[in-house]
């Protein structure tokens, strides 16, 4: 029963006309962040970093992008220009050779580009690495140009035109080649070692250790061992062996045949000069090629000189 003065309602699905009443619409005041003002100039000069540190880290990738992929391309070069020289075609090795210097002469501007890095810690360690080794590729190269340079004038002779001459002929005629080859060298051994000393000097320069083992740099570091130690035993090798590759040639017969004795001696028969004389042999060296004389038991010689003594006698 309803109360005097009131009248109930039924909230049924009969009652569809009464809607109750909306809640006032009243705008919530807005909270204003206040910053102080000695903290705005910090935080636009954050800002101002942030983003020139973004660009310039943009700059770098893009840089150090262009500076790999010119190395892939000197790489690839360099390959072609060892493959034409195992083919002993002289002409065509010392055009690939001026264009692997073309493609190094590129990747030296490039990297020049990020000359900058050699002042900032940890990506000058980096950047000298690799001034080091374009140096070292214009110094090995510049090794290849003056050898190439000094076989061109020679190339019919020597059989230096490609077609695999050297390897294909027999091991006379390959003796042959190697030995006027050499002779065709040595006066230029002293440019070519100056050359090869810069390159190890340069690499010298590369610590392998920049390097950690993982990711693509996972091998650079063994890679840069092995070209360590191939340049260093190149020059080990050149500068122990100058003496005797600048006689050898003579000593081989290149132009003149050269005639020899060898002595053997017996050390366990001692006598003022080592040892007591059993053996000898006479031979000639021709443009390499060995080729044997005489040879005989020391016996055998002062019995022909005994017999050529009662000749003389005789007559």
């Amino acid at each position: 029963m309803a109360d005097k003065g009131f009248q109930k309602i039924e909230l049924t699905s009969q009652n569809k006309d009464i809607i109750a009443p909306k809640p006032l619409d009243r705008a919530l005041p807005r909270r204003r962040i206040i910053i102080h003002p000695k903290y705005k100039k910090l935080i636009i000069g954050c800002g101002i970093a942030l983003v020139l540190l973004l660009f310039v880290g943009a700059l770098v990738g893009l840089r150090v992008g262009a500076v790999y992929r010119q190395a892939l391309r000197v790489k690839s070069q360099a390959s072609l220009a060892y493959k034409v020289v195992k083919q002993q075609d002289i002409i065509k090795a010392r055009e690939e050779l001026v264009k692997t210097q073309s493609e190094i002469k590129i990747l030296d501007s490039k990297l020049s580009g990020l000359s900058f890095l050699k002042f900032i810690p940890l990506a000058s360690g980096y950047y000298n690495d690799a001034d080091h080794l374009v140096n070292a590729a214009f110094a090995v190269s510049d090794a290849g140009l003056v050898t190439v340079d000094a076989l061109i004038p020679y190339a019919d002779v020597l059989g230096l035109k490609g077609g695999g001459t050297f390897v294909g002929g027999t091991a006379q005629d390959r003796i042959r080649t190697a030995v006027k080859t050499m002779g065709k060298v040595v006066p230029q051994i002293d440019k070519i070692e100056a050359k090869l000393t810069l390159a190890k000097k340069e690499i010298d320069g590369v610590n392998p250790n920049h390097y950690p083992q993982i990711g693509k740099l996972k091998n650079v570091r063994s890679q840069i061992q092995q070209i360590k130690t191939i340049t260093d035993g190149a020059v080990v090798a050149v500068e122990q062996g100058k003496p005797l590759i600048k006689a050898l040639p003579t000593l081989l017969g290149e132009e003149k045949g050269k005639k020899y004795l060898v002595l053997f001696q017996n050390d366990a028969e001692l006598r003022p000069t080592g040892g007591f004389l059993t053996y000898y042999a006479v031979f000639r060296v021709e443009e390499g090629v060995i080729k044997i004389d005489s040879s005989s038991d020391v016996y055998e010689l002062d019995n022909s000189i005994a017999l050529q003594k009662i000749e003389q006698l005789s007559q």
